[in-house]
């Protein structure tokens, strides 16, 4: 059991106890002696979203019994377990539902309000990774490159910091070499996703120089993303575009889909709705529907002129 998945029951088994924190421990318990998952929704029912969530999606029966078909449910308020809404969102705020294992360690989360379509869609994501989650216990780097993949962007960049600062050969499973490229790679990734920009178009250079002249598609992937989010629409597409070519990983495809849906259209260089449609046909549980979604809101009805930085 990790240090992380040790605070999180620890909070529910000490202290004063309270109905919320026997419904985790219990939920727990249950999980640890069936194999399943916890689904810890923080409901903030003083909050007009929170209490919408509530009432609209955890309250209809049929959904209700959908979820609980493949996980136990608790509903939590984030004052009540500060240490667990933190683990598994990274910042403050009080709704949002996240997916545990059976040792109390998140595996993945929606911050914010979430529709029930999404629901049932962050779990299916975590059932699908069930085999490799246990599996990768012992391996930091698999342990972190499944985190990207369910999009616990904060906890897997822990874990690639602490494996590339370790001396050669330490850590849980190792770095150096092939590990040390594919852990260079997943960091880089890590930081575009939470907004650091600028440090992840230099972790995209820098791994260039480490391996000149080497093909990777996920890196490839990253560098549109980053090329995106700096307003350069026009490299991001080539960067997206080369990714296509080498062959993005199938974990990876509907963001890479999204990101070249979305690099074409701010490009001009079509209105990139065929590659957002694909997405929202092909992957009923990726977590880019949402965003699917309202790209191609804005492709079909434009919120006036604009360039997306282009010159006119």
């Amino acid at each position: 059991m990790t240090a992380l998945a040790a605070l999180c029951i620890g909070a529910c088994a000490r202290g004063n106890r309270t109905p919320a924190a026997d419904a985790l421990a219990n939920a727990l318990a249950d999980a640890r002696r069936d194999g399943t998952l916890v689904l810890v929704h923080f409901a903030a029912p003083d909050t007009p979203a929170g209490a919408a969530v509530l009432a609209e999606v955890l309250g209809d029966p049929g959904l209700r019994a959908r979820l609980e078909r493949g996980a136990r449910l608790v509903e939590l308020d984030a004052a009540s377990d500060p240490l667990l809404f933190e683990a598994a969102f990274a910042d403050g705020g009080r709704l949002g539902t996240c997916v545990l294992d059976e040792t109390g360690e998140p595996m993945a989360a929606i911050p914010g309000a979430a529709s029930g379509a999404e629901l049932v869609g962050l779990l299916e994501r975590c059932r699908s990774a069930a085999l490799g989650w246990r599996a990768s216990r012992a391996d930091d780097l698999a342990r972190a490159r499944l985190l990207t993949e369910l999009g616990l962007w904060h906890r897997a960049q822990a874990l690639l910091e602490a494996l590339l600062a370790a001396p050669a050969g330490r850590g849980r499973g190792g770095v150096g070499g092939e590990r040390e490229a594919a852990a260079r790679e997943r960091l880089a990734r890590c930081l575009v996703r939470r907004g650091e920009i600028a440090a992840g178009r230099r972790a995209v250079e820098d791994w260039r120089r480490r391996w000149p002249g080497r093909a990777h598609a996920g890196l490839d992937l990253t560098e549109g993303l980053a090329l995106l989010g700096d307003r350069e629409p026009r490299a991001a597409l080539a960067a997206l575009e080369r990714a296509g070519l080498r062959g993005v990983d199938p974990p990876e495809r509907d963001a890479w889909l999204l990101a070249l849906g979305t690099a074409r259209h701010q490009a001009r260089a079509g209105d990139g709705l065929a590659q957002l449609e694909q997405l929202l046909e092909r992957y009923p549980h990726s977590p880019w529907r949402r965003a699917a979604r309202r790209q191609i809101e804005h492709v079909l009805s434009p919120p006036g002129p604009h360039d997306h930085g282009l010159p006119r």
